[in-house]
């Protein structure tokens, strides 16, 4: 059996592959992060451990209630002469689907994992568009879990 966390992970990346999303994106567990902006070909959301903590439990005795962080982190070619406005809401759009597919649910492939709180960091940057031609952005999730 596999840590919580990378279960969590995988079952991430297994809903995300699963889903139909505005523009194709492919998923993976990865542990280990990659500098993938100058290699890119296609979109790719790349699910990583970020943390655990222990909640206190006011309810039960016999259970502890973990938060399990974890990072989707979504890059996407883009044409730097392409209108790139347009393709940073496209961006924002893909990020929020993604977010959608948790949010306020429990997660598929692990149903102890419910959804707590989401947020979304954007990476984007003249430079990354310059040298790169990326758009690069990560959502954190965190899923509480009672055990």
């Amino acid at each position: 059996m596999a840590a919580v966390i990378i279960e969590i992970c995988d079952a991430v990346a297994v809903a995300i592959n699963a889903a139909s999303l505005s523009q194709a994106l492919t998923a993976g567990t990865k542990l280990i992060p990659r500098n993938i902006a100058r290699t890119l070909t296609a979109a790719i959301a790349d699910v990583k451990p970020a943390g655990a903590m222990n909640v206190k439990n006011e309810g039960s005795r016999n259970r502890v209630f973990t938060d399990f962080a974890i990072e989707i982190g979504i890059a996407k070619k883009v044409d730097v002469t392409d209108a790139t406005e347009a393709a940073a809401k496209a961006m924002f759009i893909l990020f929020d689907e993604v977010d959608a597919l948790f949010r306020k649910k429990r997660l598929p492939g692990y149903a102890d994992a419910v959804w707590r709180t989401s947020q979304y960091t954007s990476h984007m940057s003249e430079s990354h568009m310059e040298d790169d031609s990326a758009y690069l952005g990560v959502l954190h999730i965190v899923f509480g879990v009672s055990r």
